[in-house]
This record gives structure tokens, C-alpha cells and sequence, in this order.
């Protein structure tokens, strides 16, 4: 008799799959995420657990993706990420990175708060200001307007103001201070506000009818008309006590005045001025006339004259009057000097300024010469009147191919690249901005730079990383403990 056979008995269902068993055949019942005849096909992607250091695995049509807990990132989450990198404190706080998994801490500046500094800190909020003053905040800080608190002041209007500070009280009187005003406690003999009014001693009328009387403390003082003193102004003053008559004139006392009898000769209130004998223009020909005492002078000087009254003329060249060369020319009551290149004036003393037309360009100094200037050109000039620019590119002062431009008491280089400095003589060091990652090398060049990477890092930079530093990593990851599905 044929027994039937078990196909099932060579377990052909694979992955956990349910066997079921017919005549010279089977069929797999495939567990979830896998098909084919043996149910030998994933259809779950997630059911080998791609996703690494505790990523979450998420199934996809066409393959996963996995979502990857801070501290982590890539395909399989295998690569360590830097919280801080993403610069996600503000307001300039310093990041510090926490361990892996528990991202980062931001160290706040005063005046902010916050996981990330982005909160600004309320420095009103603790009423800071005393005595009804009105806080206002500030950038990082706050400030105390005591407007709203009269009689106080201070950074946190604190401190009672000192009303009796100025000294308000007057004539002797004493101040007590108060709350936002003082009180004035007056001497004898004032009174007001600030003790600034007294009794008035010429309600009597004290002083001699004429004269004004002025109040002061506990007593008066009067101001006495022209011709009284004394007191009261009782006492008639003689005004020529003081002889104020001069040159032997009469004084005449009067009330509050006197007068002057001159003798011949004088004149004027106290006789004081001689009469001007030279009224009468005594002196001839142009001749100035100086008065003396019972008499006069005449100065011919200049005039082509002399004499006692300038009457008889003169020879002017014979005095030799022309300088510096000049020749003279004796003319009617006068002379005149042709003066020699170079000088100017009546006497021909006078050296003409040849700067005066300012003739030097560019602020360039003029010295003047006897007939004609010299100009002190500044720095970047030339020529007899500084007109000329000097060329300083004429020296060929730029190195390295650069082009020189002219300028005024200068020039500038325009370097080509790879080079810089005032004449384009330094080689630009490209390797300044640090541009090799992960440890490489930067080697300058001319106009380049070259970097020699570290073991497991290639490209311009250095910044591609090799596949036997992601197989490192991983050992890394398993080594401490990070990837805790690592067989071993």
C-alpha cells in the first residue's frame, strides 16, 4: 500500500512562514513583510532592523527611512551630529555641547534667558525703583525716571533731595528741609518766603529834602544831592576845598558846583587848557605847527622848506633820501625817487612782494626774492610755479605683474591674484581661512592652497569621509556601549 508524502517535512516555508501540505504539493502562508513561493522575498524593509543608535524605522514603498533621536543623523542614523552646530543659541550666547543624546546648553548673556537665550529678561520686573519712581526698561538693563517722585533722586531714586542745598534762605535766616520744599525760619527784622523782605527806616523821611533815602537793615542811608553831604545830607559842601582850579585860577564856591576864573592864556572848566597858538596856522608851505606854552614850533619836515615858519626852500636830495639804489630827481618843493627793480614806495624802502599773487599752485610755499620768488613745492609736485604732479610710478614700484596707478604724492598697486600688501610683494596665504577639514593639512600656493587629508578623508577639502570610517565609527559605537544590537 503507497503512503503519501509529507511535503511539509523538509520545512521549504522559510521566515517564519506556516507550511500547509497537499497531494504531491504545499503552500506558504508568508509571515508580514515577506512573499514568494517560500516565502523567501522581504516586503518590509523594516524587519531587519536597518536604522541604528535607536533610530525609528519607517517602511516606505520603495525601501525606509529612519527617524533619527538627537544626537545622531545619516541613512541608518549611524553618524554623530553636533547640537551646536546648527548655532541655535541667540542674543551671542556660547553653545556647549552635552553628551551624545542630550544635545546642548546655552550659556545666557545678563539680561536674557531661556533653553536658547531668546527670552529678554524684565529688569523691572522686581521694582526697582523707590518712592513712586517710573522704571524704564533698557537693552540688558533699566533706568529710574524720578519725575514721578518729587524730592527724590538717585540711580534708584533713593536719596531725598536736600532743598536747603541752594541755600535758599537769605539774610541770615535758617533752612529746615522737607519733603520736596524747605521751610525759611527768618532773622529779625525780615520776613517772606525766603526771609528776602526787611522794615524800611525812611518811612520818617530822615534825609534833607532833595536827597534819596535808601532803606537797609536797622537803618537807612541817604544819597545826597550836588553839593551836601553829611547823614542826613544837612552839610553844604565847598567845592573848591579841593582847589580844583589849575593855573593859578580863581575858584568861585557855588551849591553843588563852583567856578573857574582863568587867567590870560587858558581856557577850559578848571582852566586846564593853553590856547592854541597854532589856531592862527602860523606855519607856511605844508609845515605842521605844534603848540607850547606862550607859544608854537613849525616842523618842516617833508615840506621842500625850512625855516622858523617853513618860509625858505630846500634841496630834498641833498639829504640823500632815495634807498636801496634808487636815484633821486629834485622837483618844485619836493623830490622824487626812481627806484631800482624789485622795490616800491615814496623812498623807494619798500621790497615788493612777488608772493602777494600767489603764484606758487598746489599749496606750494612762495619765498619772496628782490624782484622775483622761489616756490617750496609740497610733497607730490614740480616745477617753477609746483604745477607738475610727480609720477611716482615712473620708479616701478609694483612687483609681481601688478598695474601702478599715479596718484598725488602716491601711487596704488592693483595686484593680480595670489599676491597683496602696499606693492603687491606678499604672496596671498590662502591657508589663513582654514579651509582643509577634519584634520588635513593646507599647503599654500600661489593663488591656491593644497590639502593632505588624514587617513579615511579625501577631496579638495578633505571633507569626503571613506567607507572604513563609517565601518570605524561603527566599531566605535559598539566598543562603548552607543549601538547596543551589536553581536559580538
Amino acid at each position: 500500500m503507497d503512503r503519501e508524502i509529507n511535503e511539509c517535512d523538509s520545512n521549504p516555508c522559510q521566515n517564519g512562514a506556516t507550511c500547509m501540505d497537499f497531494v504531491d504539493m504545499y503552500n506558504c502562508t508568508c509571515a508580514f513583510g515577506f512573499e514568494g513561493v517560500n516565502c523567501e522575498s522581504v516586503t518590509d524593509a523594516c524587519l531587519s532592523d536597518p536604522c541604528i543608535n535607536g533610530g525609528t524605522c519607517n517602511s516606505l514603498p520603495d525601501g525606509y527611512n529612519c527617524t533619527c533621536p538627537l544626537g545622531f543623523e545619516g541613512v541608518n542614523c549611524q553618524n554623530v551630529s553636533l547640537a551646536c552646530m546648527s548655532d541655535p543659541c541667540l542674543n551671542n550666547a556660547p553653545c556647549f555641547e552635552l553628551s551624545v543624546g542630550f544635545g546642548f546648553f546655552c550659556l545666557c548673556f545678563p539680561g536674557f534667558t531661556g533653553e536658547t537665550c531668546g527670552e529678554d529678561v524684565l529688569e523691572c520686573a522686581s521694582d526697582p525703583c523707590q518712592n513712586n519712581g517710573t522704571c524704564l526698561e533698557l537693552s540688558n538693563a533699566f533706568m529710574c525716571n524720578c519725575s514721578s517722585a518729587p524730592g527724590f533722586e538717585g540711580e534708584f531714586c533713593e536719596n531725598e533731595i536736600d532743598e536747603c542745598a541752594s541755600m535758599p534762605c537769605q539774610n541770615g535766616a535758617t533752612c529746615d528741609n522737607m519733603i520736596n520744599m524747605f521751610t525759611c525760619n527768618c532773622s529779625s527784622g525780615y520776613e517772606g518766603t525766603r526771609c528776602e523782605d526787611e522794615s524800611d527806616e525812611c518811612l520818617s523821611s530822615p534825609c534833607r529834602i532833595g536827597s534819596t533815602c535808601v532803606d537797609l537793615v536797622d537803618a537807612y542811608e541817604c544819597m545826597c544831592e550836588p553839593g551836601y553831604n553829611g547823614t542826613n545830607c544837612e552839610i553844604n559842601i565847598n567845592e573848591c576845598a579841593s582847589d580844583p582850579c589849575a593855573n593859578g585860577a580863581t575858584c568861585i564856591d557855588g551849591i553843588g558846583l563852583y567856578l573857574c576864573l582863568c587867567p590870560d592864556g587858558f581856557n577850559g572848566i578848571n582852566c586846564e587848557n593853553d590856547i592854541n597858538e597854532c589856531s592862527s596856522d602860523p606855519c607856511l608851505n605844508g609845515g605842521s605847527c605844534t603848540d607850547l606854552e606862550n607859544g608854537f614850533e613849525c616842523n618842516c619836515t617833508g615840506t621842500g622848506f625850512e625855516g622858523t615858519m617853513c618860509q625858505n626852500d630846500t634841496l630834498e636830495c641833498a639829504s640823500d633820501p632815495c634807498q636801496n639804489g634808487a636815484t633821486c630827481v629834485e622837483r618844485t618843493l619836493q623830490y622824487v625817487c626812481t627806484c631800482a627793480p624789485g622795490y616800491t614806495g615814496v623812498n623807494c624802502a619798500e621790497n615788493i612782494n612777488e608772493c602777494d599773487s600767489d603764484p606758487c599752485a598746489n599749496n606750494g610755499t612762495c619765498i619772496d626774492m628782490v624782484n622775483g620768488f622761489v616756490c617750496n613745492c609740497t610733497a607730490g609736485f614740480v616745477g617753477v610755479f609746483c604745477m607738475n604732479d610727480t609720477d611716482e610710478c615712473r620708479s616701478d614700484p609694483c612687483m609681481n605683474g601688478a598695474t601702478c596707478s599715479n596718484r598725488i604724492n602716491g601711487y596704488v598697486c592693483m595686484c593680480v591674484d595670489g599676491f597683496e600688501g602696499v606693492n603687491c610683494g606678499n604672496d596671498t596665504d590662502e591657508c589663513l581661512s582654514s579651509p582643509c577639514l577634519n584634520g588635513g593639512t593646507c599647503t599654500d600656493m600661489v593663488n591656491g592652497f593644497t590639502c593632505t587629508c588624514e587617513p579615511g578623508y579625501s577631496g579638495d577639502n578633505c571633507s569626503i569621509a571613506g567607507p572604513e570610517m563609517s565601518i570605524a565609527v561603527s566599531f566605535i559605537h559598539c566598543a562603548v556601549g552607543i549601538d547596543r544590537s551589536c553581536m559580538y
